[in-house]
């Protein structure tokens, strides 16, 4: 378990922070069972006893982590607030309450660049791995990965941390810097009711987690709590959690799983609005062109900037500005098309974040759409190089103590994106659990996105969603 001392500060300081915020958010919302409160006394001999006979009755458990991370919702529809959602987490429970960013002051300093190196690199790789050769929609999260596997490094050695780093574009260097780096790049993003990102680790109150990694964790702006798993309360509490902190706006249903000692959270909830928003009385219907040359009708949305943007022969990539987050859309050249994007690593970095820039009208038609996107993620990574991580030889040691067997079973993401005259609602959850040559000129640019198109939405200059639209009537 943790030891006394360092318990009683972490809960000390959980109950300041984190009753401010419940008497800021939640203090009229329905309460989630405050009878389960302990004092501490009696938690404490209570994960005694429990350690104990953990201990002795259930030697090499053969046990598994739960990662989930919800990265939800872009929310840029005008009039849209937080529902009320009790997320009263008994004090007892609650280890540390991260303390978020002042989002006046939204710049902390400028990310190290081999970690944005490696973000870039893992987003382009990602969207290869999911996308490549896509016939469908998609709308993937690949910033939400990132986040999940960092943590794990943090938690891993040997040949595990090393795999872990190698897909990340990192090396073992990486290690002095990257929770550090990471903290910078949340810092930054973080936007107070317009870009929100909460973390949080469940863990197990039967099983020994090494105090260092929990003090990691925290610089990864995660809420720690502990929980009995095979209490019905734990599974409403994370739930209740998860809707919290998307202002209502996901409300999941989870399963705990027999062998699951440790699970973690993340949302990203995003809202907020065009700059300059399209005029509804400009929509107007027309073809859209599918892979396959036939057509379909679709609402398009119709405005005319002027602003920067980049191309190459291959594509003309230009950016729609909100309050609250970035939506880029990548059209192939006349002659192109999306595949001819991600041919490879180099083509489709260069459509992500290269290209000759130029400033000068931008034409925009722009199609409605409303789609939603379901990945095994554990597979992806697989692909990747990540091996280790999703087997019994799992090397978690720098997360649970020696002997205790501790590996990531599944990782799965679901997702959703709509846009519309205002602006675009985006979400996902991720959970696992464990057991070329120069361009002609131009001068403006006519984005006319009438045939499947790239897209991604971008915050600080990183991605937190990239896909692809092949049928924008197509869910």
């Amino acid at each position: 378990m943790f030891h006394k001392k360092s318990r009683e500060k972490h809960i000390n300081e959980a109950f300041q922070v984190y009753g401010k915020v419940l008497d800021n958010k939640i203090d009229k919302m329905p309460i989630a069972d405050t009878n389960f409160s302990l004092n501490y006394k009696e938690k404490s001999k209570k994960l005694q006893d429990k350690s104990k006979s953990f201990a002795f009755g259930q030697k090499k458990k053969v046990l598994s982590i739960t990662a989930l991370a919800m990265s939800a919702l872009l929310l840029i529809i005008i009039g849209i607030n937080g529902l009320g959602v009790p997320n009263r987490i008994p004090n007892s429970n609650v280890v540390y309450a991260a303390e978020l960013p002042n989002s006046e002051t939204h710049r902390y300093g400028k990310v190290d660049e081999s970690i944005t190196t490696g973000l870039e690199n893992f987003t382009v790789n990602s969207m290869l791995s999911v996308m490549h050769e896509t016939d469908t929609n998609e709308n993937y999260s690949s910033l939400a990965t990132f986040i999940v596997l960092a943590l794990l490094a943090e938690g891993s050695t040997g040949d595990t941390q090393k795999e872990i780093l190698d897909v990340l574009g990192l090396n073992e260097i990486h290690m002095e810097i990257l929770g550090a780096e990471v903290k910078t790049l949340y810092q930054n993003m973080y936007i107070k009711d317009k870009v929100e990102l909460n973390n949080s680790l469940w863990m197990s109150e039967a099983i020994d987690y090494k105090e260092e990694f929990i003090n990691t964790a925290e610089s990864f702006y995660s809420s720690l709590y502990t929980v009995d798993y095979d209490s019905k309360k734990t599974v409403k509490y994370m739930e209740n959690w998860v809707a919290h902190n998307t202002h209502g706006s996901i409300k999941p249903k989870f399963e705990i799983n027999p062998q699951e000692i440790f699970t973690i959270i993340n949302t990203i909830y995003m809202k907020g609005k065009w700059y300059d928003q399209f005029s509804v009385f400009h929509t107007k219907n027309g073809d859209f062109s599918l892979l396959d040359d036939e057509t379909v009708r679709v609402s398009y949305m119709n405005k005319t900037d002027n602003d920067t943007f980049f191309y190459s022969e291959n594509f003309i990539r230009a950016t729609i500005n909100s309050d609250a987050g970035n939506m880029v859309f990548i059209l192939p050249r006349e002659d192109k098309n999306i595949y001819d994007l991600m041919v490879s690593e180099q083509s489709l970095h260069e459509a992500l974040y290269g290209g000759i820039k130029n400033s000068g009208d931008i034409t925009w038609q722009v199609p409605k759409f409303d789609i939603k996107g379901e990945y095994n993620v554990k597979e992806n990574l697989q692909e990747m190089g990540v091996e280790k991580l999703f087997t019994p030889s799992a090397e978690l040691n720098g997360m649970v103590s020696n002997g205790q067997i501790a590996y990531l079973a599944a990782l799965e993401q679901k997702t959703y994106l709509t846009i519309d005259e205002f602006g675009f609602e985006a979400g996902l959850y991720i959970k696992g659990w464990g057991a070329g040559s120069e361009a002609p000129g131009l001068d403006k640019a006519d984005m006319i996105l009438d045939k499947p198109f790239l897209f991604g939405i971008e915050v600080d200059g990183q991605y937190i969603f990239t896909g692809v639209i092949t049928n924008p009537t197509e869910g």
